[in-house]
């Protein structure tokens, strides 16, 4: 069990069995402790709906969408993901230093085929233990992909990020 200085409190070996770390093992270091800290609060808030109000008590969240999404589905010529601030987007955007933001994709959401490919979140995510027999996969934040917002308003994907995805419902 391991208590954050946020409050919260995690036993790793139960909310992540799927993980061969030992619980002793030093985790991976990023180079800031404030993403240490949201991807804890994220993982809390996306296993646990309880949590999610201290995440955006704690976060300016904002919520992106691709607007090229449909045009993605019908052409795999459509070209890249535009993406773009939408109130119901499936990515949520925190402000994090310097005109960079860290992206995850918004609570609750059960990724689908849909979602990796025309909704760009294959292009966003590294998504480890992805399985294509299984239609629905919920997640945990391993990384936080960081954007930057540009002048014109657009939003542009400088380091992707990473999920640790885990089959939800088996296809028929």
């Amino acid at each position: 069990m391991r208590i954050y200085s946020s409050g919260i409190q995690v036993d790793h070996r139960q909310a992540y069995p799927s993980i061969s770390m030992p619980p002793s093992a030093p985790r991976p270091r990023l180079a800031d402790d404030s993403i240490t800290v949201c991807i804890e609060r994220y993982n809390c808030g996306n296993s646990e709906p309880r949590e999610r109000k201290r995440f955006f008590d704690t976060y300016r969240v904002r919520q992106l969408g691709v607007s090229n999404a449909s045009e993605r589905m019908r052409s795999m010529h459509a070209g890249p993901p535009r993406f773009c601030l939408e109130p119901h987007g499936d990515y949520m955007v925190v402000d994090h230093e310097n005109g960079r933001f860290l992206v995850m994709p918004r609570f609750g959401l059960h990724l689908t085929d849909m979602h990796l490919a025309p909704g760009g979140m294959g292009e966003v995510f590294t998504c480890e233990a992805y399985q294509q027999t299984t239609s629905i996969h919920t997640c945990r934040l391993v990384a936080p992909a960081i954007f930057q917002q540009m002048e014109t308003g657009a939003w542009r994907l400088q380091t992707s990020g990473k999920l640790f995805l885990t089959p939800a419902i088996p296809s028929p």
